[in-house]
């Protein structure tokens, strides 16, 4: 390098290996070639700038980059053509990056819709298969009990309402979903909440509710309204909340109607399981797993 005249010196870097001090022993890299000019610089006793710029002009004259420049310069044609490729180039480039940003986007989006589709989809089952472990059990409740059946068919007694409130307090407490049970002995004027006093069909505060436990068929589960209620801790205030209505009928005027608290059930489905050592199993009607969360089903 000592001998070689300046007018043939060129700089490169040998990418990836023979990286210059003081980068040796990493991956080359053409970001190195300002340490070669600077060890060059030292050999020939002058400046870093000096061998830059004698190396591009040894550059632009072994390559003929100035003449080929002129010529362009010159030559309209070849200019236009240069400038139409490279205008078409960056548009290519650019058009393949927005493919490919879009293309990336969708499939991204598609996974989070497919997961997203999933969770609903198990939170489907869940819900269902939550709502028909209630609906059996208060259907057993309704057809096998005997004081739900005393107080559906029978007239009003004090030790009936009283027995009543405990049958309607049992089937609260088995579900935390279950707000309200009413029964309805419309023959009797008689509406039992499990409080006391009893309500008479005239003074019961949700008129819409008791039109439609007269009308509907006899077993009608889970359906959406809005009832009205007395607040217990504030009598003779009405208040209203989202629950899903299902009622379980003798006749036209006898009816029990359990209300379960839309939000309660919704948190019950979404909460994350508090015990480490109890697992929830969904399967189908043959049997099969539909979900798990024990790993080893």
């Amino acid at each position: 390098a000592r001998i070689i005249p300046m007018e043939r010196i060129l700089l490169e870097t040998d990418s990836p290996y023979l990286s210059p001090v003081p980068m040796r022993g990493s991956r080359n890299s053409p970001a190195y070639i300002k340490y070669i000019a600077e060890k060059l610089a030292e050999i020939k006793d002058v400046s870093p700038e000096q061998i830059c710029n004698t190396a591009l002009n040894n550059a632009y004259n072994f390559f003929n980059i100035k003449e080929f420049l002129s010529q362009i310069k010159s030559n309209r044609f070849l200019k236009n053509t240069v400038i139409t490729y490279t205008i078409i180039a960056c548009a290519l480039f650019l058009a393949f990056s927005c493919i490919t940003t879009v293309l990336m986007s969708k499939a991204a989006i598609r996974q989070l819709t497919d997961a997203e589709q999933k969770m609903l989809e198990q939170a489907e089952n869940t819900s269902e298969s939550i709502l028909k472990n209630i609906n059996y059990s208060i259907t057993d409740t309704f057809e096998n009990n005997k004081t739900i059946q005393d107080a559906l068919l029978k007239p009003y007694s004090p030790i009936l309402s009283l027995q009543t409130a405990d049958a309607i307090s049992a089937i609260k407490h088995s579900f935390d979903t279950i707000d309200k049970v009413y029964l309805f002995n419309m023959s009797n004027d008689v509406i039992y909440t499990g409080e006391t006093p009893v309500y008479s069909i005239e003074d019961f505060p949700d008129q819409e509710l008791i039109s439609y436990v007269r009308y509907v068929s006899k077993y009608d589960v889970n359906k959406p309204m809005l009832i009205k209620y007395e607040d217990e801790t504030s009598p003779g205030k009405i208040c209203e909340k989202r629950m899903l209505v299902s009622v379980y009928k003798i006749d036209s005027s006898s009816a029990m109607a359990v209300l379960i608290d839309s939000d309660a059930f919704n948190s019950l489905v979404n909460a994350p399981s508090t015990h480490t050592n109890q697992s929830m199993t969904i399967l189908n009607s043959d049997g099969i797993v539909i979900s798990s969360t024990d790993d080893t089903l």
